[in-house]
This record gives C-alpha cells, structure tokens and sequence, in this order.
C-alpha cells in the first residue's frame, strides 16, 4: 500500500501551531482484496493555543475500496481539552473487507487458511478524566455488528467448532484508568504510560463475556536524535460465550509486526517490544515540509505469544524484528506517517512470516 501526503500548514510567524488538514492518496494490492485504492485525510488541531500545556487533538479518516467491490472506511480521533485535564478517544469503521482465519492457539498452520467475508460495523469509545497529575480515570463504550461468510464452505471455519461464527450485535461498558507521564502523546520521547481497562459484554445477542486490557510503555531520551522505547501488553477474553472475534491476537502494524493480523488468537495474549528511533538530522532547524529534521529510522525487536488458560508456556514465544522510517509532517502535533518491515517466525513447511505497514503515527 502506497500514501502520500499532500498539502501541509506550518506554524504562525510567532510560533504558534495551526489546524493542519493533510489528504494523502492510498493505493495497494493484497491477495485477499486485489487492486486497492481510496484517500485518507488527517486533521490536526489544538484546544489550546499553547502546545507545551496542552497536547494536540486530532482526526483521522481513511477511506479504500478494492476492484473486488470491497469497502473499508475508518474515522478515529483523540481530543485533549486545555491543560490535558479531558481525554476522548474514539474508534468507528464500517468494513465489508476479507480476512483469512487459522483458527485458534498459538500453533495453527498456514495451510489451514481460510478466506473469510466480513461485514461489521464497529464503535469504540472512552473518555478519561484527570483526576490527579499524570493519572486519570474513564469509562468507556464498545459496540460492533458482525457478519460472516466463508469464502470455502469446506475450510475450517465452517467444519470447526468456534463461538461466534454466526456473527451477531455485541456491546460493552469499559472502565479503567492510566498514569501518563510522556511529554508528548505522538512521538513520545520521554516518560511512561501505564493503561489497565476492564469490558463487560452486556449480553446482546447472547454473548456474555469480560475482557482486561493492560498497556505498558517506557520511553527514554539518550540524546536530542535518540530515543529507547519498551512496549509490554497483556489482553484476555474471559467467557464461555466470548466470539472468536473478540479473542486476542498477534499481528499488525503495532503488536508483533511481521505476522499477519490476528495470524494466531486465543483466550490470552501477551507481547514485548523494543524498539530504538533515531532522527540524524533532529537538531537541524525546521525549514518545512521538506526538511530532513522531520525524517526518522528505526529498528524494533519483540517477542510474544496467545494461550489459552493454564497452558502458558515460556517455549511458545514467537520472534519478531524489523525496521523502517517515519516522516513528522508536522513536528508541534508530532503526528508521523510510519513505514515499517517487519519479519517473524518460520514453522516448518511453511515461508517465513512478514509484513510490510504504512500507519499513522508510532506503533507504541
């Protein structure tokens, strides 16, 4: 997949930030979906006119469509109200797009690989009060329709035996809290972020089921172009009745990069990265968009693995590593286009695992 952005705002003559609206055109092919092409638009703001009390908020909006007449659309957002005392994340999308399905564990084989028709529609939503310097508290509301139809009416995922298949309407109430102390939200250089969130399915169509969500990062400034980052995150899906699609999993652009999304699922995930960025030119004045001060490499390296209940293993762990460059197209927001290349593990029989991923902003 191929972005581009295209039109960018720089900062007053006194310094101060200013709204940001950057379109970028998207075009890629994957076996599953062919020829894909669509835009996405990224629009950065500020509540406040100062950016060192208060961070920026933003708009993410990504739109694709493919030759085989499949639709992905997606609109995020993080709004941080003055002196970062109100926090309000939210998630929608409407996806009638493909996957493939392996089943479930942590040793499912890539010659099980099921083409599965997915249609859903999907909110996520929380907003998280200050409640003292650095720590804050929320609730938070989830919602998603889904529909299946497998591609193979003889692959797995019609002869197995996994809950959900059927697809169905499902809602949860989250409440968690977060100690955040990193100077910036985008590009964190500096400082830890420590979330632990609970979900409670309220039981629509029939799915009664609970979820815990902890996210662990620590970021360190070795100088002005170097920075250290550690990444730690554990998710579990507890219930008889939880769907399939709600079990935890490795792959992606953030967990695990190199192994395909949702590759290997399960009641129980856990994952740790590394990661090291480094900006050669980052003490070089801005001089705008084509400044080499806004270009970053890195190199990451991590390890995780999904189990079920009580067959953790220490041997499961599955390895990845991999690299790539980001470009800040605006350095008082901080929000980045990331390309990364990941790698992971080879089973036997079967080609190494890996992952090419173009994002929005750093993994972790």
């Amino acid at each position: 997949m191929l972005v581009g952005p295209a039109f960018s705002q720089q900062v007053d003559s006194i310094g101060k930030p200013k709204n940001q609206l950057v379109p970028f055109p998207v075009i890629g092919n994957a076996p599953e979906t062919g020829f894909q092409y669509g835009v996405g638009v990224i629009y950065t703001f500020f509540l406040a006119p100062d950016p060192t009390t208060t961070r920026n908020s933003y708009a993410y909006s990504f739109n694709m469509w493919t030759a085989k007449k499949q639709t992905q659309i997606i609109l995020q957002g993080s709004i941080w109200t003055k002196l970062n005392k109100l926090n309000i994340n939210s998630f929608a999308s409407y996806t009638d797009f493909p996957f493939f399905f392996y089943g479930i564990g942590n040793d499912t084989k890539q010659s099980d690989e099921d083409l599965i028709v997915s249609t859903r529609y999907k909110f996520t939503g929380m907003a998280k009060h200050k409640l003292r310097k650095n720590l804050y508290g929320g609730i938070g509301l989830w919602l998603q329709d889904d529909t299946y139809k497998p591609d193979d009416t003889t692959g797995i995922f019609t002869t197995g035996d996994f809950n959900g298949k059927q697809g169905g309407t499902s809602m949860s109430i989250g409440i968690g809290g977060a100690y955040d102390d990193r100077n910036y939200e985008n590009s964190t250089t500096q400082g830890s972020f420590l979330q632990l969130v609970g979900w409670t399915s309220l039981g629509v169509s029939g799915y009664h089921f609970s979820m815990i969500n902890l996210d662990a990062r620590h970021l360190i400034s070795l100088d002005k172009t170097k920075v250290l980052g550690f990444h730690l995150v554990y998710q579990t899906t507890q219930g008889d009745e939880a769907p399939f699609y709600y079990l935890p999993y490795i792959g992606g652009d953030q967990i695990l990069r190199g192994y395909y999304t949702g590759r290997f699922r399960d009641k129980n995930m856990l994952a740790t990265q590394g990661e090291f960025r480094y900006r050669p030119w980052g003490k070089q004045k801005d001089h705008g968009w084509f400044s080499l001060s806004r270009l970053s490499f890195a190199g990451f390296i991590g390890t995780g693995l999904v189990f079920d209940n009580g067959d953790f293993s220490f041997n499961d762990f599955k390895p990845n590593y991999g690299g790539g460059f980001r470009y800040m197209f605006e350095p008082h927001s901080r929000m980045t286009l990331r390309f990364d290349y990941g790698v992971g593990n080879k089973n036997m029989g079967e080609k190494r695992s890996s992952g090419f991923y173009i994002s929005l902003n750093e993994a972790f």
